[in-house]
């Protein structure tokens, strides 16, 4: 605890005046040295509304969520994120995710707490589903309200998942009974911004209904749609995750009518064979298809969305190609196609130059790379892990942006003399693969970092010219025939862990 409030309050002094150094000490002495809340909230009231509402935000709801998901709730500016973060109000994970101190977590929810302690109606946010429940069966909710969550868990569990910023797999069908809701829950609750509703049957006139609603998060919905005007027009985000929606589902027709769309997540919809017509969502950004196992065709509009900046695939077990009009989508820079049965990364029809991310690691169809992938100068991560490739083209070493490449478990049995151009590349990882030879190439990679290459075919010495490698930190031949390191090694700046 120490810990933290050293942090939290330390970083709070970084950057004002001395005048302001001195009110600062002043609050904290007093405050009562076993009132860790009330220390940490100084943090919190030194920032301005809108990171104030963005902290709450977090606390409430959105942490173990992507940032760059989260970020569209508001428009969030980078700056008032970069704050928080330069508070340690906030952090990031590898994965993008938004993270919180448990402590700072309980601090935001007892903000919002105090907005009104005994009328769950007239506070900002709901997140608890009891609660949650309450106010909309009781119809007690107000214009105060600015996020509700139904998200079908004890708090207890709540609070043990967000603790640990973990986002778990969402099984609905084990889950209580479907809730079932009327428009006329929703009647008070003009400025409502977030609606979590999961495994929720919704029905009625939502004529004049949910005009604000900026992100809808109903996860498991039904596959008969029954609300009537459900017009959601300043929409940007829409999670139909683990639902039993298909192309031809009825609500399709009112979400069209969300122009201003940007995220739409239908992980795990396990009953879509074909995705809908993209056509209206002219303004889509992410779009998230993981575990639509049964995804067998992606529709043609899908060059509609020029955009599109993200595109999940993921084991999309079915899917073996993308479609002709994939190459107008040309604002594309992070491509994930993992475990899918796709033949051919589009690459070869001079498409995806802005692509920083490709990852398609076992796709086991993926036989090729098309010498094309010299075009893709601004990709910065290539993961070919576990594809039965069985060599890589010259035109690799055109990749100047590259930063890390992921050869691991392919049958490639040795690496082009051009690896070597790849000026930029921090980490090469070749695990478990067939590659019996070190090019001697791979000395000119003088910012390489990470080489690792375990449970490999490789045998033999390493090249004399690894002495160049003077950025190398990690050199992993386990399970290797390499029979020795060439002395140079030893005079290497970084002294690699090997």
């Amino acid at each position: 605890m120490l810990c933290l409030l050293l942090e939290v309050i330390g970083s709070l002094f970084i950057g004002i005046e001395k005048e302001e150094w001195e009110d600062t000490i002043k609050k904290l002495k007093r405050i009562k040295d076993k009132d860790v809340q009330d220390k940490l909230k100084i943090s919190y009231d030194a920032l301005d509304y809108d990171q104030k509402q963005i902290f709450l935000d977090i606390a409430c709801i959105f942490i173990g969520v992507d940032k760059r998901i989260a970020f569209h709730m508001r428009n969030y500016p980078k700056r008032e994120i970069g704050v928080l973060r330069r508070r340690s109000l906030v952090k990031i994970g590898d994965n993008n995710e938004l993270r919180m101190h448990d402590q700072l977590r309980d601090l935001g929810r007892d903000i919002v707490r105090q907005e009104n302690v005994e009328k769950l109606g007239m506070r900002s946010r709901v997140w608890f589903h009891e609660e949650a429940i309450d106010v909309l069966e009781r119809h007690t909710g107000t214009t105060e309200v600015k996020a509700i969550c139904l998200n079908l868990k004890s708090e207890s569990q709540v609070e043990d998942t967000e603790s640990e910023s973990e986002v778990e797999d969402f099984e609905l069908e084990s889950q209580v009974e479907a809730v079932c809701l009327t428009n006329e829950e929703f009647a008070n609750l003009s400025n409502l911004r977030f609606l979590q509703m999961d495994l929720t049957k919704l029905d009625g006139d939502f004529k004049g209904l949910l005009l604000n609603l900026r992100w809808l998060c109903w996860k498991g919905c039904p596959e008969i749609f029954s609300p009537t005007n459900f017009h959601l027009k300043n929409l940007v985000i829409l999670d139909l995750s683990e639902s039993k929606v298909t192309e031809d589902w009825e609500g399709w027709n009112y979400i069209k009518i969300a122009t201003k769309l940007k995220v739409l997540n239908l992980t795990g919809c396990k009953n879509m064979v074909r995705t809908p017509d993209f056509s209206s969502y002219a303004t889509l950004e992410r779009l998230i298809l993981q575990d639509c196992w049964n995804l067998v065709d992606i529709d043609p509009s899908i060059g509609h969305l020029k955009s599109l900046v993200f595109l999940n695939l993921k084991n999309c077990a079915e899917l073996n190609r993308l479609p002709l009009e994939f190459d107008k989508v040309e604002a594309l820079t992070e491509l994930l196609i993992d475990g899918t049965c796709i033949e051919e990364v589009p690459i070869g029809r001079g498409v995806m130059k802005k692509l920083e991310t490709l990852s398609a690691t076992y796709c086991q169809s993926l036989t090729q790379i098309s010498t094309s992938i010299g075009s893709l100068v601004k990709l910065r991560r290539l993961s070919l892990r576990g594809c039965k490739l069985k060599e890589l083209p010259d035109s690799i070493g055109k990749l100047e942006s590259l930063i890390e490449l992921d050869l691991s478990s392919t049958a490639i049995t040795e690496l082009p003399d051009t690896i070597g151009n790849l000026n930029r590349l921090r980490i090469l990882k070749m695990e478990s693969g067939l590659i019996v030879k070190l090019r001697s190439t791979i000395g000119m990679l003088l910012k390489l970092k990470e080489l690792h290459a375990s449970v490999c075919s490789l045998r033999g010495e390493i090249p004399n010219n690894f002495g160049g490698l003077s950025s190398l930190r990690i050199l992993r031949l386990d399970s290797t025939r390499i029979c020795g390191l060439p002395s140079i090694c030893g005079f290497l700046t970084s002294k690699p862990l090997i």
